[in-house]
């Protein structure tokens, strides 16, 4: 008995932590989320070189241009006869994967992420990666984070709104220890993730990414897997050229974001088969011609930037892996878009050094190709202040921050005010049928645990009880009357001061018993909801059964009452409630 009443406090005392939204705690977790998520980092991308080490004869796992032509047809129809194994028991909610899933997860299912999805990632886009598919390998990093981070929660039973600062925490670490970029990744979770920025999660969220940075730099080293040239001496001049980077970033990010959104819903009811031809057509193309576009262009970005790449080449590797990652990704195969609009941008940025070589302004090739790398990220992912940061810390470089601002406040405008596009990630989700919150309101509600606006101060009372009894319960706000079947919700005050009219009145006696059912709204019906729900769930049981409260289930004591009213007040003013 002792050690069950000592479980009972300690299983209390860590629930109370949790549902105070303990910062340290959430720390903690998130330091946690951030030491894993680097070690699963870390193993992925060790298995996809070892595969390459083993069975493939190229200097390392980029350069796919290394193999003669049927080696590449070869190693891409394995690899897509794999993966179409892999897939074809799933079904299509099996499937989902990358950072849409992450955001419809969040979206629908309260951040609880499949472990089923989780795997198929893993070892699908190692599969992928090493076959040379024109995928990226960030984005499944961050379904990878974002997994751990949704897993600790639900083992610890956090409420929601934790789930979701833990998540986020598992995203910024997977792309700081992917880019070795920590800032950078906290403003991914921030920007792309959570759609704002939270005081809250903010202490959480950079332990997570620094703790991900430190372990990922104990097993690698400090070097970047993206090494950028730092860049010094940009002068005013140069505005020109970067004003048309900006430019033309802008409209081909339109385009990168319009064709994805076009290609899910287009391919919504085709079977698995057809939408692996397709693929298959359109990558065996890509390795006879430009085999450049396999992979996740590493290797050619670094070629891009330092000027060996001429102007034909670099919009056919614009343009070539703007359809070519679409049709891989949005057609089924486990990947990101995040690496492939990278290379866009640095293409789009070198051929525009190109054309201001030509005209006579002046420019800055490295420069220009960094820059529309920074920008495409900034504005297909519509994460301007991620894709600033990551540019930043990847060249050690302050210089670039002013061209690198303009043109990513260019792109963002053309992109999202002139062509009317969302981020790519919410334009599939939306193609998928999905709506993804990013107003401030429902933010709010998602964030928020109804452990926060919950009240014990209510009071029980029989649906046929004497009066006087009933006088005694009207020292809480609420009264609840009960019979065998159902609930209702009073207010007490209100109750009170009609009884006491009657009684004047001399209508009805103090032994006199009555229905309290009799002085209940139509709207008084009374839910249950659990204590680890948000204010979202609440407000969507509240609406849907046209209830005026909800008792909270704890794992500990007594329920507790949340109402449509305490709701209602805290959206309107939360300091005063």
């Amino acid at each position: 008995m002792q050690a069950s009443a000592n479980t009972n406090r300690l299983r209390r005392r860590q629930l109370e932590l949790l549902f105070r939204e303990n910062i340290p705690l959430l720390t903690l977790l998130g330091a946690i989320v951030g030491a894993v998520t680097a070690l699963v980092v870390a193993l992925f991308r060790y298995l996809i070189e070892l595969a390459v080490t083993l069975f493939l004869p190229i200097s390392n796992h980029e350069t796919f241009e290394q193999l003669p032509v049927d080696g590449r047809l070869l190693l891409v129809i394995i690899g897509l006869l794999i993966l179409y194994l892999i897939q074809r028991p799933l079904n299509r909610n099996q499937r989902q994967t990358g950072v849409g899933h992450v955001l419809s997860m969040l979206q629908k299912n309260d951040g609880h992420m499949p472990i089923g999805n989780w795997l198929n990632q893993f070892f699908s886009t190692c599969v992928a990666l090493v076959s040379g598919l024109s995928v990226g390998r960030e984005g499944p990093a961050v379904h990878l984070g974002a997994g751990i981070g949704s897993q600790l929660g639900e083992r610890l039973d956090t409420p929601k709104s934790s789930i979701r600062i833990l998540l986020a925490a598992g995203a910024a670490s997977a792309i700081a220890a992917t880019f070795n970029t920590p800032l950078a990744g906290v403003l991914f979770a921030m920007e792309v993730i959570l759609f704002e920025y939270l005081i809250a999660g903010f202490i959480p969220i950079i332990a997570a990414a620094v703790t991900a940075t430190a372990v990922t730099q104990w097993l690698y080293g400090d070097a970047p897997l993206v090494a950028l040239p730092s860049i010094t001496n940009l002068d005013e001049p140069l505005a020109l050229s970067f004003i048309l980077v900006g430019v033309v970033v802008g409209c081909a990010s339109a385009a990168h974001i319009y064709f994805a959104g076009w290609l899910v819903r287009q391919t919504s009811s085709w079977r698995l088969w057809q939408k692996f031809a397709v693929i298959l057509l359109a990558t065996i193309a890509a390795a006879i011609w430009l085999p450049e576009l396999m992979g996740t262009g590493s290797d050619t970005l670094a070629l891009a930037i330092d000027g060996q790449l001429l102007f034909g080449l670099l919009l056919a590797i614009a343009v070539g892996k703007l359809l070519l990652s679409s049709i891989t990704v949005c057609l089924g195969v486990p990947g990101g878009l995040i690496g492939p609009t990278l290379l866009i941008g640095a293409c789009l940025g070198a051929a525009c050094a190109v054309v201001a070589s030509w005209l006579g302004v002046a420019h800055s090739a490295a420069a220009m190709a960094i820059v529309g790398m920074t920008a495409m990220m900034g504005a297909t992912l519509f994460a301007p202040l991620a894709a600033l940061s990551a540019t930043i810390e990847l060249t050690s470089s302050t210089t670039i921050i002013w061209p690198a601002m303009l043109a990513i406040v260019i792109a963002n405008l053309i992109s999202r005010y002139v062509f009317q596009q969302r981020s790519i990630f919410q334009q599939i989700a939306r193609a998928q049928g999905i709506e993804v919150a990013t107003g401030k309101l429902q933010q709010a509600v998602n964030q928020i645990s109804v452990l926060k606006l919950t009240s014990q101060s209510f009071k029980q009372v029989a649906r046929v009880s004497r009066i006087s009894e009933i006088q005694k319960a009207c020292d809480g706000y609420w009264i609840i009357a009960f019979d065998e079947l159902e609930q209702r919700l009073l207010d007490a005050k209100a109750l009170c001061s009609t009884l006491e009219d009657e009684l004047s009145s001399d209508n009805i006696q103090p032994d006199s018993f009555i229905d309290l059912f009799d002085y209940c709204r139509a709207d008084a019906s009374i839910g249950k909801i659990n204590g680890n729900a948000n204010l979202a769930q609440a407000l969507t049981e509240l609406r849907r059964h046209n209830h005026s409260g909800l008792m909270v289930n704890l794992p500990y004591g007594q329920p507790g009452l949340i109402t449509r009213k305490r709701i209602s007040d805290y959206l309107s003013n939360p300091e005063e409630v």
